[in-house]
């Protein structure tokens, strides 16, 4: 699928180089083909306070559109996992100890709802 210029994309595979995960959402901006024939996208990744951190470029099967059941979320870079999913990217993602950062010593507004 080819999408428009400046549109937020989620990634469907790793980009190891710069440690990015299936799910991930970046921006594209710009459309290219390589020598060989194959078609790209570069893209441009931003951390949670919307500063650039990256700007690579990966095959255009490695984007796909946003979905209106998906909510965001955030997770700390560290070095990629590699994984495979099946269908592309995961849709529920289980906490794990190792990668949860949500530990708080006040409860959250949320929880004082529930």
């Amino acid at each position: 699928m080819k999408f428009e210029l400046y549109t937020d994309v989620a990634l469907s595979s790793e980009v190891l180089e710069h440690r990015l995960r299936p799910a991930d959402i970046v921006k594209l901006v710009d459309h290219h083909v390589a020598p060989d024939g194959t078609k790209g996208d570069s893209i441009e990744v931003f951390n949670a306070l919307g500063d650039t951190i990256a700007v690579t470029s990966v095959p255009a099967s490695a984007l796909e559109a946003l979905r209106q059941d998906e909510v965001l979320g955030a997770h700390v870079l560290r070095q990629a996992i590699s994984q495979k999913f099946a269908g592309g990217r995961p849709r529920i993602a289980e906490p794990r100890g190792d990668q949860c950062h949500c530990q708080r010593s006040e409860p959250s507004e949320l929880q004082m709802f529930l």
